[in-house]
């Protein structure tokens, strides 16, 4: 089977179902990215490298493109009528996918089905994309709105979760819940980190992760939230881990004004090694919205033997119970009380890395993705029949 995959980087979220499929011998994969981790090459894959947009227009696009949802459009206008023009060179050089898998929301994907129209189209979320906060602007606006173009397009939408029915699964008939893959090897209970690496620039006694986005963003009890937390626990330090559609600078805007903000760091732009080092040294890992809770921090967090706080109103999940493998929040402030609870918590981070290592582990579940995704492209392919496809579009001419 041909295989394409795209995405905006270059592995990103499909590195390890890229290596999974490129296992069997009788797939031939190609993986599309405008960006790339530098020297990285797996095994099987080949990379074909898309253009990125130029010119004077798309560096304003970009530039405003967090703020002003038209330009972030715009943006992405641009790159999926390149992305375009790269796939017909791909199509014409031979290599015609029997199936294309696209990131949700990827603009490089804005026109697959005009690429690609007899191929079979998968979707793939990492969370659940379906819900903007009421303040949902610019990239983030923008994201959604060419998610939901691309769901209508695709033959098979999935969407990673950690347990929770998203609105994909529920909403559409060619949608389906699948459960995120974590690479426990690597998100494993370790040592504290040294203060320093933790870019406080002063001692950590205690550190504790806010997940925070769009709608956290939006929520005028947060501040508060977080205001009493440092008044109350005066060598707690917070940190907090944005969401990428949520820029840095919006909620250093947002926190200001609150007391003790020496004690509150928005770290941004870690590495791999960093964030996992900030999951392993934090003694609670909070989500104050349940808007804003994607599996990946989650079950990560959870993987490295921390407990993790989640919404009173987060839909219920069959393999996480409360109380057990995380926490529900009780009341408006509730992160003071829970560390004062130390053993509490040291029970709750060790059942919920054997929750991980259970039901989410990536030896366990990639094989389910592989199966899923074989079984539905026989599927649509019994459905498809003898009947001719239809002719190409050029609806981005």
């Amino acid at each position: 089977m041909r295989i394409l995959f795209i995405n905006h980087v270059f592995p990103g979220i499909f590195g390890p179902l890229a290596a999974a499929l490129a296992s069997d011998p009788g797939n031939d994969v190609i993986f599309a990215s405008i960006h790339s981790k530098r020297d990285f090459a797996i095994p099987g894959v080949r990379h074909m490298v898309l253009p990125p947009v130029r010119g004077d227009r798309a560096g304003r696009a970009g530039k405003n493109a967090f703020n002003d949802a038209g330009m972030a459009l715009t943006l992405a206008l641009q790159t999926g009528r390149q992305a375009l023009q790269a796939f017909r060179r791909l199509r014409e050089s031979g290599f015609v996918p029997d199936m294309v898998l696209s990131f949700a929301g990827e603009a490089s994907a804005l026109f697959w089905q005009e690429a690609f129209p007899r191929a079979f189209r998968v979707c793939w979320s990492d969370g659940e994309p379906a819900q903007p906060g009421r303040t949902a602007q610019g990239a983030s606006l923008a994201r959604h709105l060419l998610h939901c173009r691309q769901a209508l397009d695709s033959d098979l939408c999935v969407s990673l979760t950690a347990g929770q029915p998203s609105l994909t699964g529920l909403r559409l008939t060619g949608g389906a819940d699948l459960p995120h893959a974590v690479d426990t090897v690597f998100f494993c209970p370790g040592a504290a980190t040294p203060p320093e690496t933790l870019r406080a620039g002063t001692a950590v006694a205690e550190c504790v992760l806010f997940c925070v986005g769009s709608h956290s963003l939006a929520h005028a009890g947060l501040p508060g939230r977080l205001a009493a937390l440092l008044e109350a626990r005066p060598h707690c330090h917070i940190f907090l881990l944005c969401g990428s559609l949520t820029p840095a600078p919006l909620w250093a805007e947002a926190c200001a004004a609150l007391p003790h903000r020496e004690r509150l760091h928005l770290p941004g732009g870690l590495s791999l090694a960093e964030y996992r080092a900030l999951l392993r040294t934090a003694r609670l890992v909070v989500f104050p919205h349940r808007g804003d809770v994607p599996p990946a921090p989650l079950l990560e967090a959870m993987s490295c033997g921390t407990a993790v706080l989640l919404p009173a109103d987060m839909p219920p999940s069959p393999l996480l119970r409360p109380g057990r493998d995380m926490l529900l929040a009780q009341g408006p402030h509730p992160e003071a009380a829970l560390l004062a609870q130390a053993p509490l918590l040291e029970a709750v981070g060790k059942h919920a890395r054997q929750t991980v290592l259970d039901s989410f582990d990536r030896k366990i579940v990639l094989p389910q993705h592989v199966r899923l995704l074989r079984q539905a492209h026989a599927a649509w392919q019994r459905e498809q029949g003898q009947a001719a496809p239809a002719a190409p579009h050029d609806d981005a001419e």
